[in-house]
């Protein structure tokens, strides 16, 4: 019995063909993307592609995307290194969350999101075409796919890394049982909080947009708090 969903990927034009034949999709929903990239979308896929995207990788072809969630699997982001396929659950807006269960255990292992970010930069490197400051109509909402190119114009600007999304995870720290792992401005992912949860509490609405400095700052305020209750 079949488990269907949508999917979107980005691959490099060199791949459309192969991409686009393994996904069973139409020439008509094959969309520019860049100069460098096309974007392919497939309404009805059976588990996420997951056997497609699988044999893609393993073939070399680099790309990311996304896929919707089905009645036995959550939606996922994924990104290829041109070797395997990197998975994360719950593509959201602007970036990444991973799914904590009710006991606070993450679902997704730190480095299975390093993994997946390190692939999405890679692919972007090479599908995406990097916008420049005064490119959009909003200079103050650019998006670059490189690494360096991002953390260049947040040096130009002045402006420190901030957290993007967050990773909870347990942690075998003496400084906290629990740790919290972020994917920053410039892509890079960095442990930014380690901490007891007996003791604190943190939240991704408390964390994302705040630089690393930020949260230490956070969590000395709340260490505070705690030690005078």
């Amino acid at each position: 019995m079949s488990d269907r969903t949508n999917i979107t990927i980005y691959c490099r034009n060199e791949d459309v063909d192969r991409v686009a034949e393994a996904l069973g999709a139409r020439r008509d929903n094959v969309d520019n993307h860049s100069s460098k990239g096309k974007s392919i979308s497939e309404p009805e896929i059976d588990c996420g592609g997951y056997v497609e995207l699988e044999a893609l990788a393993a073939a070399g072809v680099i790309f990311y995307g996304s896929h919707g969630e089905g009645a036995q699997y959550s939606r996922q982001a994924f990104a290829s290194d041109g070797k395997t396929v990197h998975y994360i659950v719950d593509s959201v807006m602007d970036g990444y969350c991973i799914r904590i269960d009710k006991d606070g255990i993450c679902a997704v292992s730190e480095m299975a999101a390093t993994r997946f970010f390190e692939a999405q930069v890679k692919a972007e490197e090479l599908i995406d075409d990097p916008l420049v400051p005064g490119a959009g109509a909003d200079s103050t909402h650019v998006v670059v796919s490189s690494k360096e190119q991002r953390k260049l114009l947040d040096e130009a600007a002045g402006q420190p890394a901030t957290v993007v999304d967050v990773t909870f995870h347990s942690s075998s720290s003496l400084q906290g049982n629990m740790a919290v792992s972020a994917r920053m401005s410039d892509n890079s992912v960095q442990t930014v909080l380690t901490y007891f949860d007996d003791e604190l509490t943190f939240t991704r609405e408390e964390l994302v947009g705040k630089t690393a400095d930020e949260i230490s700052q956070l969590k000395f305020e709340k260490d505070k708090s705690y030690l005078q209750s």
